[in-house]
């Protein structure tokens, strides 16, 4: 945020989440908005409800009321969430046609000992609503197409 390359500041889920969420989510969400002069920043709490994969959204069935019930809609967005972060994790080919980006990994240091880093990388996005408002949002790149002869590679969220 030192160069001033925007004053609202957002993270692709975040930003998803308000732009699709506020009518229809059964779900409460915490999201933390942090003003700084003229700057914004909207962020989630550590172990908020927006990190985990829901379930049941739209289900008419009841929820499981028994918070140690597999069942239990707290257990299954755990659940499911675990198996979309392993997924990368077992479909990719770690030895071959990896991206490297210009810049490193930031969360690379807070891995610990054997843990493996998410195949991801992370694209900064700047839109100007405005003279006064510029959107910068920190997106997910979760694949690409290898470059051709003729073109550049294609990142894919």
């Amino acid at each position: 945020m030192a160069e001033k390359s925007g004053n609202v500041f957002f993270t692709d889920s975040i930003m998803a989440l308000l732009m699709t969420c506020p009518n229809r989510s059964v779900y409460g969400w915490d999201i933390v908005v942090t003003k700084r002069g003229d700057t914004l920043v909207f962020d989630k709490r550590a172990n908020s409800q927006i990190n985990f994969v829901t379930v049941n959204e739209t289900g008419h069935e009841p929820k499981d009321q028994e918070d140690n019930s597999i069942n239990h809609p707290k257990n299954l967005s755990k659940e499911a969430t675990f198996i979309n972060h392993n997924f990368s994790h077992q479909v990719v080919n770690n030895q071959k046609d990896l991206m490297e980006f210009k810049d490193p990994n930031p969360f690379l240091n807070n891995l610990e000992e054997g843990q493996r880093a998410a195949t991801v990388g992370y694209k900064y996005r700047k839109w100007a609503l405005s003279s006064n408002v510029v959107v910068v949002a920190r997106c997910e790149l979760n694949g690409y197409l290898p470059k051709t002869q003729t073109e550049e590679p294609h990142c894919s969220r």
